[in-house]
């Protein structure tokens, strides 16, 4: 039973179904989540204001490294310009540029990480 904490500015478009995927670092324990397993996703988690957004399917989870100049790998393979736009977009980013400057900022880059879609 995975559950994923949610940034306030994220809350909104997890629970309206916008948000359909979430990039993570990988758990140090190796227990990230699996195809096939009930996400629970929340937001606030360990405050008073906790609140569960959504109970969704794991659909797939799959490596991801996100580099500086707007790269992004998902498996392996390079998307394509366009691809990679839909993918900022279906992450809660306007767009690629978005995206890689959040990553930047929270993380740092490259990130690699694990991409967990539902």
């Amino acid at each position: 039973m995975p559950a994923l904490n949610f940034a306030a500015r994220f809350a909104p478009l997890v629970e309206s179904g916008q948000k359909r995927q979430t990039l993570r670092a990988r758990r140090r324990d190796g227990r990230d989540p699996k195809a096939g397993q009930t996400l629970h996703l929340y937001a606030g988690m360990r405050t008073q204001g906790c609140r569960k957004l959504r109970q969704v399917l794991c659909k797939a989870v799959r490596p991801v490294r996100v580099s500086r100049g707007g790269d992004i790998l998902v498996a392996g393979e390079l998307l394509a310009l366009s691809a990679g736009e839909a993918f900022a977009r279906a992450d809660g980013f306007t767009d690629v540029a978005e995206l890689v400057d959040w990553f930047d900022r929270v993380h740092g880059l490259p990130f690699e990480g694990c991409l967990i879609q539902w």
